[in-house]
């Protein structure tokens, strides 16, 4: 497709919207839900959060398994929205975009999955599906029957540190051949999938098979200052804006330094390689993370979007930018043929 085609459909698949509000593409509520206040979220005008589901390899194998780790923190989230009808849990880009449209503040929560443990199979995706998940990523910590993880060590002695040696493990490892027929079905299905902790291997590979797929990085640093696998590279940041995709700014210390002036520094990497207007928030807000000068929690995003705003990247449109991506995974999946 040429570059004017590309801009063609991109312009008769934006939504159409009066004002700009933001997303967060990854936020842990049923981890750090008493953090996590609606007066916040307001005065940010954050409209759309994608809140990550996370059924740890071996607590959860001790309480019932993935699927009923998965299951209890989705019913966590729906109470959690239920108690104010300002939030609604959202399933399709039409459903988003009304909360978009709304006169009054309200937020959409989408349902993700962090970890494929719980989703390696079409039937577990279906099941998945069902419960209103509409994003996973398919890698974590280790290599998965989707294809490999991002080399690198988490603990006790981190691999991965801002200005760290510049030298780079890479995992070899890509997309499995059952993780080639997963991602099939989860395309043609609608399923968005995040490369974050993803090797290079797997995002390339899966960038070569559904093309027309927008890329998504849901909680990142940019490599060229925090150099391991588990970062984003410059190549990778070229492969979202090719593909038209976002990449979601982690507001995290642990990968993009202790302070705002930091944080910033990655953002410009993004908004440089990728184009400002794939850069949104993908903060990875879990009680785990090292927190940034001045951004312990939800409290701190209408600052971060100033800066933001300051250094020309438009994070506070991000969550009509996430919606017109939705839509067009949407078209790609009318494109692909499910297995």
């Amino acid at each position: 497709m040429t570059i004017w085609r590309r801009l063609a459909a991109t312009f008769l698949l934006a939504p159409s919207f009066a004002g700009a509000s933001a997303i967060d593409l990854h936020l842990h509520i049923p981890m750090i839900e008493a953090q996590v206040k609606l007066k916040d979220l307001e005065a940010a005008d954050m409209r759309l959060v994608a809140v990550p589901l996370y059924a740890t390899p071996v607590l959860s194998q001790l309480t019932g398994g993935y699927a009923r780790a998965l299951l209890r923190q989705i019913n966590q989230v729906e109470r959690w929205a239920a108690r104010d009808p300002r939030v609604s849990i959202v399933r399709t880009p039409d459903e988003a975009e009304a909360v978009l449209k709304s006169k009054e503040w309200r937020l959409g929560v989408i349902l993700a999955v962090e970890g494929a443990g719980g989703a390696d199979t079409p039937e577990r995706l279906d099941r998945l599906w069902d419960r209103g998940v509409r994003m996973l990523t398919i890698a974590h910590f280790t290599d998965t029957r989707w294809g490999g993880a991002a080399a690198g060590r988490y603990w006790p002695m981190p691999t991965c540190i801002p200005g760290g040696k510049a030298a780079v493990r890479l995992n070899p490892k890509g997309l499995s051949k059952r993780g080639e027929a997963l991602a099939d079905y989860a395309v043609a299905k609608g399923l968005m999938l995040d490369l974050t902790h993803a090797s290079d291997k797997t995002a390339f590979d899966l960038a070569a098979r559904h093309p027309a797929q927008p890329l998504l990085f849901t909680h990142q640093a940019a490599r060229a200052l925090t150099p391991c696998e588990r970062t984003i590279s410059n190549e990778l940041l070229r492969e979202v804006k090719r593909s038209g995709g976002l990449v979601g700014l982690a507001l995290a210390a642990n990968y993009a330094g202790a302070d705002m002036g930091s944080l910033m520094k990655h953002a410009a990497i993004m908004a440089r390689e990728a184009g400002p207007e794939s850069v949104v928030l993908g903060s990875d807000f879990n009680g785990l993370i090292g927190r940034i000068e001045g951004v312990p929690d939800p409290s701190g995003y209408a600052s971060v979007l100033k800066e933001l705003a300051a250094a020309g990247i438009p994070a506070t449109a991000g969550a009509e930018a996430f919606v017109g991506v939705w839509r067009r995974a949407n078209d790609a999946r009318s494109r692909t043929r499910r297995p």
